[in-house]
């Protein structure tokens, strides 16, 4: 668990490495922060994990030997009774408890510290969300930032993942798509929301259904407006219900 406890702290400041290279607000970068829980159940958990080991494992008096033992079968028998709080305690991730620092990067001073989505627009925490996102997958795709990421496999795949965000920060999601590289993919219905894309992508591949059949139809980004038209022109054919 201590391992565990480690790797969790390794991937986060991988991801802050990746953070501190993306423009927050002009002058400003955001970082990932980590501090101990103050969970009483996950605390008295690891209070009496270290019980069990005080004085080593086999000490030399018969008496303490005891009170080892009866430590660690007292936990054995929380693990066996109680699974769903075993899960939680024993998970390095409920350890700890995490916000995110606003940075000012010419003096690296703390300007803002969010510790929840409470008192922010649904705006602010996609942004947020979006770039932290976006740094785990730097990270995970182990990408540097140079040339030798331009042959690197960084596919991303978003379904709808811009159906509660307004189109301001939407496209602000987007150019950090675009500023990293990512080979991307966005899954969406054919509506206002998905024409924000139209500036980021290459090709459009248009899903539809009739009499049971589906059809899948590819065009380029330039006959976008054509295919719209057409689309129109369609429905305006229909004849209107009773």
């Amino acid at each position: 668990m201590d391992e565990h406890d480690k790797s969790v702290q390794h991937s986060i400041d991988e991801v802050n490495r990746s953070l501190k290279n993306i423009e927050f607000s002009p002058g400003t970068y955001i970082e990932i922060s980590r501090r101990p829980t103050t969970s009483h159940e996950v605390n008295s958990f690891r209070s009496d994990l270290r019980n069990c080991l005080r004085g080593a494992i086999n000490p030399q008096k018969e008496e303490e030997r005891i009170a080892v033992f009866q430590n660690i079968r007292k936990l054995i028998c929380q693990f066996e009774q109680q699974r769903d709080w075993t899960v939680r305690v024993t998970d390095a991730r409920y350890w700890s408890e995490y916000g995110v620092r606003q940075v000012r990067a010419a003096d690296n001073k703390e300007l803002n510290y969010f510790s929840g989505s409470g008192g922010r627009s649904g705006g602010q925490k996609s942004i947020l969300a979006f770039m932290i996102l976006a740094s785990a997958f730097t990270t995970q795709y182990g990408l540097s930032g140079d040339q030798n990421d331009l042959n690197k496999f960084r596919l991303v795949v978003v379904d709808e993942v811009f159906s509660h965000t307004d189109e301001d920060n939407s496209i602000r999601a987007l150019e950090l798509f675009r500023k990293l590289d990512f080979q991307l993919v966005v899954v969406n219905p054919f509506d206002a929301k998905a024409l924000l894309v139209q500036d980021y992508v290459d090709v459009f591949q248009l899903a539809s259904a009739s009499d049971e059949v589906s059809h899948l139809r590819r065009f380029p980004r330039e006959d976008l407006d054509k295919v719209i038209k057409e689309g129109a022109k369609e429905e305006a054919a229909e004849p209107a219900l009773a």
